[in-house]
């Protein structure tokens, strides 16, 4: 099992999502990552595989290398700089199973969340089991301009240059610290901070992409409809919208069931097919995943495509 349950301590709710957070970041980037080994119990104190940040470093200094300790302080202290309104809608205890619907309040949750995880991730070692799947996925690519949305620190982008010529890619991120620790590690490449939803990259009136890539990251919407008929109206003809988890949908229903605020199950296939023949999701075909050069189960590893007519 990739999760341990951890011990409800003062943080524990904060700590077991972010837990979850920090494998969902190694599923994405294909890393092991330190913060997921600390978040895993209470009472972590693993040394760091590279260096962390000053404020990091002194949460975990103050909390003697207890990683779920400082971890969890550092959340809190974030969630205080928040404006007021703000911070009472999120919930000091980050334990509340409310819902928070698509809007401000919701990017403000997941990137507190996702901003604490990069503020606790410090390796940059490729998990061998991964690798297979992310290049069948960056395989699974057409044409080559790219838009990743949920980019994180960029890591898939090794990938996409190996398997997509001539690329020409765009990352954007909810969380403001991935977005500085992608542009630092491949400063040829554009990242943006901001929500999918609302950023203009997003707008069909500004911009067209062959291809919009949801890695490990359509489980953060609320509504993954709203954002695929979205992303389908910024396709050019021909464009593909690539949904992934390389840790499959299995994995990400325990963490919409361990962490309902912040996290919705992956469509079905069947869900995907009726969006489209209804007409939610206009004018497109669904590409399964034998189609994109995958023989696995969805559930081990979620792999599907949709492709504007």
């Amino acid at each position: 099992m990739l999760v341990r349950m951890p011990n409800f301590h003062r943080h524990g709710h904060i700590i077991f999502s972010l837990l979850l957070l920090a494998l969902y970041f190694s599923t994405s980037s294909g890393y092991i990552i330190y913060a997921a080994k600390g978040f895993s119990s209470k009472g972590s104190t693993s040394k760091p595989a590279g260096s962390l940040g000053k404020a990091a470093t002194k949460f975990l200094k103050q909390h003697k290398g207890d990683v779920d300790a400082a971890s969890g302080a550092y959340f809190e202290s974030k969630l205080q700089d928040m404006d007021e309104e703000l911070r009472e809608k999120i919930g000091s205890s980050g334990g509340s199973s409310e819902v928070i619907d698509e809007g401000p309040v919701r990017d403000a949750f997941v990137e507190l969340k996702w901003n604490t995880v990069a503020a606790f991730m410090s390796s940059s070692k490729v998990d061998k089991e991964l690798v297979p799947r992310l290049g069948v996925t960056a395989k699974a690519v057409s044409g080559s301009r790219v838009l990743d949305v949920g980019s994180g620190d960029g890591s898939f982008v090794p990938f996409l240059e190996e398997y997509v010529p001539t690329l020409h890619y765009t990352g954007l991120d909810v969380a403001s610290e991935m977005v500085k620790k992608a542009s630092a590690l491949h400063p040829k490449f554009s990242f943006s901070h901001g929500s999918f939803m609302t950023s203009p990259l997003a707008d069909s009136s500004q911009h067209s992409y062959d291809t919009i890539v949801f890695n490990a990251s359509l489980q953060f919407f609320f509504q993954p409809r709203e954002a695929l008929r979205r992303a389908l109206e910024t396709l050019g003809p021909g464009g593909r919208i690539i949904i992934t988890h390389p840790r499959g949908g299995d994995f990400v229903r325990l963490e919409s069931r361990s962490n309902p605020r912040l996290a919705v199950p992956l469509p079905t296939l069947d869900m995907l097919d009726h969006w489209i023949e209804s007409g939610d999701l206009p004018s497109a075909k669904l590409l399964s995943p034998q189609y994109l050069g995958s023989e696995e189960r969805l559930e081990n590893f979620y792999l599907v495509a949709i492709e504007r007519l």
